[in-house]
């Protein structure tokens, strides 16, 4: 979902978007060829982007967003003991 909106303040025009954002996080680690460690789950959040040309060419696209949700936790430790979520 985009909401889109132009923004304008003195010299510069420039368009903002605020948008949902939905990711499917996965890490893993290996170690001597072995995975001991593997984390994984659904982050969302919002995020805000602008976008805008200057009079001499020059473009600027900043974003922020945020993040949220729970990970999953999936490994050992360096000792082989093994840890799972409750």
């Amino acid at each position: 979902m985009v909401f889109d909106q132009q923004v304008t303040a003195g010299a510069f025009a420039g368009e903002m978007d605020v948008y949902l954002k939905v990711d499917d996080y996965t890490c893993s680690e290996y170690q001597n060829g072995v995975r001991p460690l593997r984390e994984s789950g659904i982050l969302a959040g919002p995020g805000l982007s602008y976008w805008n040309e200057f009079s001499n060419h020059m473009t600027v696209k900043p974003l922020a967003e945020l993040f949220a949700g729970t990970v999953g936790y999936d490994g050992t430790t360096q000792g082989g003991v093994r840890l799972r979520p409750r």
